[in-house]
């Protein structure tokens, strides 16, 4: 690495971790499952990803990826809320057309 050439492969929690000649990493799939697990029993994103020497949001996308889209999408309608839910806005014309008026 000091000499400027890149490894072509680096070990990573016991997973051989294809490195090309950018320095990009190809993470097995394998390997990404277990650091989904880990994360989901509890493992912080940020310390796991430090941990492995990937980037957090690169991590945090293959947790999004291992969701199942339903669960994804029950996620959804929980945050956005149905049309039924909202409130009817009314015009108020007729409030404005009080003020308006001239108070006899």
């Amino acid at each position: 690495m000091l000499d400027g050439t890149m490894p072509e492969e680096t070990k990573v929690w016991g997973f051989t971790v294809p490195v090309s000649s950018t320095g990009r990493r190809k993470w097995p799939e394998a390997f990404r499952t277990q650091v989904v697990e880990k994360i989901n029993n509890g493992a912080g994103i940020r310390e796991t990803a430090e941990e492995i020497g990937a980037n957090k949001s690169l991590v945090a996308l293959w947790i999004k990826k291992a969701e199942p889209a339903q669960t994804r999408r029950a996620k959804r309608r929980l945050i956005m809320k149905p049309k039924a839910l909202l409130a009817p806005c009314k015009p108020r014309w007729h409030l404005l057309a009080e003020r308006r008026a001239p108070n006899k």
